[in-house]
């Protein structure tokens, strides 16, 4: 929700601020992280979000490269399923660099963010993602990271291809 007061009325909500401060994100960012690179993807996780095909596509990538390791920041109904294909399913030889966080406070994002290189906003060319502008992709931006994302409604007009992200 985007105000306390939605969030005293929904139990269990979490307040998302409807905008960015650039002065909460930058002060943790970190200079050098030592040899392994973070990929994050924060969002719930459901099966309409694209997890499982980011684990897929990404399972043949960690394992040829070992100092990669592939956070989903967020809780939701496809997390446990999740978790077990890392550990069990086409993605079993990876598990090790895997990390599912559950559902966190933002300020627990902003630390896991602070020390991420690349942050992943897949989204499918429909109505619904078209008419979005997902916070998420504020965040990434606002954190330092390279955006990964699909060229798709307002991501287009964010995020310059080869500057500060990769459109696919």
């Amino acid at each position: 929700v985007c105000s306390h007061f939605l969030a005293k009325r929904y139990s269990g909500s979490m307040v998302i601020p409807n905008m960015v401060d650039l002065k909460f994100w930058l002060p943790l960012r970190p200079s050098g992280f030592g040899g392994t690179r973070r990929i994050v993807f924060v969002g719930q996780m459901g099966p309409y979000h694209g997890q499982m095909e980011v684990l897929e596509s990404l399972a043949p990538i960690l394992k040829k490269n070992k100092n990669l390791k592939l956070v989903f920041v967020g809780g939701g109904e496809m997390e446990e399923k999740l978790s077990r294909e890392a550990g069990s399913g086409f993605a079993r030889k990876v598990k090790k660099q895997v990390v599912f966080t559950g559902q966190v406070s933002q300020e627990r994002v902003r630390e896991i963010l602070a020390t991420a290189d690349i942050g992943l906003l897949p989204l499918w060319n429909t109505p619904v993602h078209q008419a979005r502008h997902p916070l998420k992709l504020l965040e990434y931006l606002a954190a330092g990271l390279v955006v990964i994302a699909n060229k798709v409604g307002e991501v287009a007009r964010q995020i310059k291809d080869g500057e500060n992200g990769i459109l696919c």
